[in-house]
């Protein structure tokens, strides 16, 4: 897992994974922070049939976002949670994670 801090935009962090195990990105709780999702990009290396992306507080355990790609479906996107962001509780442990069988994830969040 890499991340980059910009003080403008963020934090980005990138990760990825083959064969079937997960791209995972983890925000770590902070007592004195509301971490706001703003951006999720990913691709595949082909089809994304069946594929997951999910957006987890564990700390509360509370799904944020539940996706599941269309079997026909592109091969990379983004989702922007516009000028604020998906919202979450104050010092909580984000988990973003895409999966799915037999290929290639990127997985790139941004948040502040």
């Amino acid at each position: 897992m890499r991340e980059y801090n910009d003080t403008d935009r963020g934090t980005i962090v990138y990760n990825t994974a083959s064969g079937n195990n997960t791209a995972v990105v983890s925000i770590a709780a902070d007592p004195d922070e509301y971490w706001a999702v703003q951006c999720i990009g990913w691709s595949f290396d082909k089809k994304p049939s069946g594929s997951k992306l999910t957006i987890e507080d564990t700390t509360n355990n509370t799904t944020l976002l539940d996706f599941t790609f269309k079997s026909d479906g592109d091969f990379c996107g983004v989702f922007e949670f516009g000028p604020v962001g998906l919202e979450c509780s104050q010092n909580a442990t984000i988990v973003v994670s895409l999966s799915g069988t037999k290929m290639t994830k990127n997985l790139t969040v941004q948040y502040a």
